[in-house]
């Protein structure tokens, strides 16, 4: 048996869809103009800057076929550099103005299919539809079921590797550090000292904050001024922690990997029962 109000529901969670999507898409632009503006200040004072990329663009073409044009607005490498700004800016500024109607209409079209769920969960309780019910009952619940596997992995998987890419961005600064001889004796193992100390102390904190139990390197010390009687000795306690966080990396990304994998499949598992649901209500 059809149940109630499926077509319109559909077409309300379709709109609201919509509307949300354009939310999203505005809140970027938002961003890109901002990108555009530093971009245009750093060009002005007469630092060598690059033309936001172009992606978000790409991406409301494709999304949205009112916009399906915009690229053609866009700015060519050959141009003035402050130009190319004009237009890109131009180009986000179009596509906000097309989005803005139906971002001003995303509260109502939310409560509007809010609206019809509710009506339909009312209708539902018509014995008629006992039988339907009972389905989507299991159904839900077998989709609850894979909501606690799920939730736990969709913290895990980026923790991993967001942790790797800042421990990655340490063992950069180091190896600038320590690549990068200052004349002065003692210094430049005085200025690595410093640089992986701070890296060093920074790292737990960075790892509770996405709830990895790992443990950091430990702080190495450093003294208060440059020694070049210890130069050599801070300079191998550098390199020895330095090697610790790049093999600390090298650990979350193959950990990284599996988690991810798993979050892949079981999000598609999600999804699939997700769609059964929303098939058969609307």
């Amino acid at each position: 048996m059809d149940l109630p109000l499926v077509d319109q529901v559909r077409e309300a969670r379709r709109l609201a869809e919509e509307a949300r999507d354009a939310v999203a898409h505005s809140r970027s632009i938002q961003v890109a103009l901002s990108y555009v503006d530093a971009a245009a200040t750093s060009a002005d004072a007469g630092i060598d800057t690059e033309v936001p990329d172009d992606g978000l663009i790409a991406a409301l073409s494709e999304r949205w076929p009112q916009l399906a044009d915009l690229a053609v607005a866009g700015p060519r490498p050959t141009q003035p550099l402050r130009e190319q700004l004009r237009l890109r800016r131009l180009q986000f500024e179009a596509a906000r103005q097309v989005l803005a109607p139906i971002v001003s209409d995303a509260a109502r079209r939310g409560e509007a299919m809010a609206a019809l769920q509710h009506e339909q969960h009312h209708l539902l309780e018509d014995p008629r539809y006992a039988e339907a019910v009972a389905e989507l009952v299991a159904l839900g619940a077998e989709r609850d079921t894979v909501r606690a596997a799920l939730t736990p992995l969709a913290s895990r998987a980026p923790a991993f590797e967001i942790c790797a890419r800042v421990i990655g961005v340490f063992v950069d600064r180091l190896d600038w550090a320590l690549e990068n001889e200052l004349p002065q004796p003692g210094v430049t193992a005085y200025r690595a000292g410093l640089t992986c100390h701070a890296a060093l102390e920074a790292l737990p904190s960075v790892l509770a904050q996405y709830k990895l139990d790992y443990q950091a390197p430990s702080l190495i010390a450093v003294p208060d001024a440059p020694d070049p009687a210890g130069a050599a000795e801070l300079l191998a306690a550098v390199r020895r922690a330095r090697d610790e966080l790049h093999a600390l990396r090298e650990t979350f990304l193959a950990e990284h990997a599996p988690v991810a994998a798993e979050l892949k499949r079981v999000q598609a598992q999600y999804d699939d029962l997700t769609q059964q649901i929303v098939d058969r209500m609307g």
